[in-house]
C-alpha cells in the first residue's frame, strides 16, 4: 500500500505544464536566429587562389594569393609561404593589396628611423 502512495505522488511531483515545451522551443529558436544574425556568415574559406596577370592584367597584383568565402564572397589574402590567412576581410581584392602595401612601406619605413636612431652607445674609460 505504501508503494502505491508514493508511487502516485511521484507522478504528480513530475507533471509539467504543457505550454512549456513550446516556450522552449521558440526560446531556443530566437536565441539561434540571434546569434545568426549578430554573426554574420561563418566564412567557410577557399582553397587559396594565386594571383597572375591574367586574374588582373596591368595591376600588378601579382605575387599575392587570396582565399573566397563560398557563402558571402568575402575576399581575405592568404600568405601562402606560412599557410594562414592574414590582414582584414574584404570586398574589393585590390584595395585589400593597397592595404597590404601600405602598412608594408609603413612598417619599413619604421624600421628605417629606428635603425637610424639607435643610440649611439660610448665605451666607458675603465675606473683607475
Amino acid at each position: 500500500m505504501q508503494d502505491k502512495k508514493t508511487a502516485s505522488s511521484d507522478k504528480k511531483k513530475l507533471k509539467v505544464p504543457g505550454w512549456i515545451w513550446p516556450i522552449g522551443v521558440l526560446a531556443a529558436g530566437f536565441a539561434g536566429a540571434a546569434t545568426v544574425a549578430l554573426r554574420g556568415c561563418w566564412h567557410q574559406m577557399s582553397w587559396p587562389i594565386r594571383i597572375t596577370d591574367e586574374h588582373a592584367p596591368g595591376h600588378g597584383d601579382e605575387g599575392y594569393a587570396y582565399q573566397i568565402c563560398t557563402k558571402c564572397g568575402i575576399m581575405r589574402l592568404y600568405d601562402d609561404q606560412a599557410f594562414h590567412p592574414y590582414g582584414p576581410h574584404g570586398y574589393d581584392l585590390h584595395e585589400l593589396i593597397a592595404r597590404e602595401r601600405a602598412s608594408r612601406r609603413r612598417r619599413s619605413a619604421r624600421e628605417r628611423t629606428s635603425a637610424t636612431q639607435a643610440p649611439a652607445t660610448t665605451p666607458e674609460a675603465p675606473a683607475e
